[in-house]
């Protein structure tokens, strides 16, 4: 009887673990950041708004039309969820800066306590040929 105590009290320890760990969750539509740009106001280095397109798979797409001095730039996002984190900082929207030369990862926590990632891909649009 006291081994069948113990097996059940470590079946269910293991089971309280099992659940409490921090889920990576696939993409839900409509959740996580929704809206995402990059404003003149907030970035001196740019020439126009950039609109960028956040996708079905969670990925945002956008193109810069000029190559920039810097690509450090402070992006705009709405956001669906408690909070959005790069390289584990805390993320503002038309605040925190980043590097756009490259990717960037978003790690997000949803309101039902899973979490998910999106990244970030830009581009620079050809220059037009004369």
């Amino acid at each position: 009887m006291k081994l069948i105590n113990k097996m059940l009290a470590i079946c269910a320890a293991f089971i309280t673990l099992a659940a409490c760990q921090n889920k990576v969750e696939p993409v839900k539509p409509g959740k996580g950041i929704t809206s995402f740009c990059f404003l003149m106001e907030n970035n001196p280095s740019l020439t126009e708004d950039v609109i960028c397109t956040v996708k079905e798979d969670g990925t945002i797409t956008g193109a810069f039309n000029d190559r920039l001095l810097s690509y450090k730039l402070k992006a705009t996002f709405e956001l669906d969820g408690e909070e959005a984190l790069v390289n584990n900082m805390l993320q503002e929207s038309g605040i925190s800066q980043n590097d756009f030369s490259k990717d960037v990862v978003y790690d997000i926590a949803l309101k039902d306590g899973t979490f998910m990632k999106q990244t970030v891909k830009m581009t620079c649009k050809p220059a037009p040929q004369v």
